[in-house]
């Protein structure tokens, strides 16, 4: 498996980025893979605020490029399994000027790539995606894109699927996929957020930060945490081929499938 480079698109503020790529670092870190997490939100930091030390903070305040120190962690010499790169709101000339100068054809040889978009109900969401995908497919790379759907505002997402879902199926050097990412209750995410607690350590590390100690408040947070992670779990079957899977990966991948299979049967 080679190394892979997972963006998270800086698409419109509040779509729910920073959490997505909480959950795939979770994810991942269940499944045994090394991850390397930068934060490029110099606005926000939602990631370093919630991952803490797990997070390399890339501060465009003090360095003219500090995207390429996710580059060059590739070309190290034992490279982790996963970088998790969560992307400003916005896509700047700056980001774009940036991707511009990456030696893709070397790259695709050390790494595999991944946009993960993360979407909401408001149409914004899903059109200032369009620059990211008019990027990737130019260059001829094969790169893959995430459509994570949060559904924190709404189910619905007329402009993706009425729209740019049609985009995706023409594109020729990239693929698609999408994830379900349901809503959870919005008096906990206020609680967790104001705690500045991801989810994984409301249910760990970290219950005696958040009034959510009860058996029923931690169940419930348990299952939001299993059907996220599990989605991502899901992806991440994908990237890692049976045959290089240990005995473990391959316990928790049927265990996370088989969530999925029971869930995916009561919504019918």
């Amino acid at each position: 498996m080679k190394p892979r480079i997972c963006f998270f698109a800086g698409t419109k503020g509040g779509v729910g980025k920073s959490f997505a790529a909480c959950q795939l670092v979770a994810a991942a870190g269940e499944l045994g893979l090394s991850v390397g997490v930068f934060d490029s939100d110099s606005e926000n930091s939602t990631l370093k605020t919630l991952l803490k030390d797990q997070v390399q903070f890339l501060d465009d305040t003090k360095e003219d490029y500090p995207l390429d120190n996710v580059i060059s962690e590739v070309f190290q010499t034992n490279p982790k399994d996963l970088y998790v790169v969560d992307m400003k709101a916005g896509t700047s000339r700056n980001t774009i000027h940036w991707f511009s100068s990456v030696p893709w054809g070397e790259q695709f040889n050390k790494a595999d790539f991944t946009v993960i978009c993360s979407i909401t109900s408001d149409p914004d969401a899903t059109r200032t995606l369009a620059p990211w995908v008019t990027y990737f497919e130019g260059i001829g790379y094969p790169v893959e894109f995430i459509i994570v759907k949060n559904e924190k505002d709404g189910r619905d997402f007329p402009t993706y699927d009425s729209i740019f879902r049609k985009c995706l199926e023409k594109l020729e050097n990239c693929c698609y996929s999408e994830i379900t990412l349901p809503a959870m209750d919005k008096n906990y995410i206020t609680i967790l957020n104001n705690a500045k607690v991801s989810l994984k350590d409301a249910i760990t590390v970290d219950r005696d930060k958040i009034s959510l100690k009860g058996i029923m408040a931690q169940s419930r947070l348990k299952n939001y945490y299993r059907i996220y992670t599990d989605a991502f779990a899901m992806v991440i079957r994908g990237w890692l081929p049976d045959s290089v899977r240990t005995e473990e990966q391959r316990g928790k991948i049927k265990e996370a499938e088989e969530r999925v299979r029971l869930r995916n049967s009561l919504d019918k």
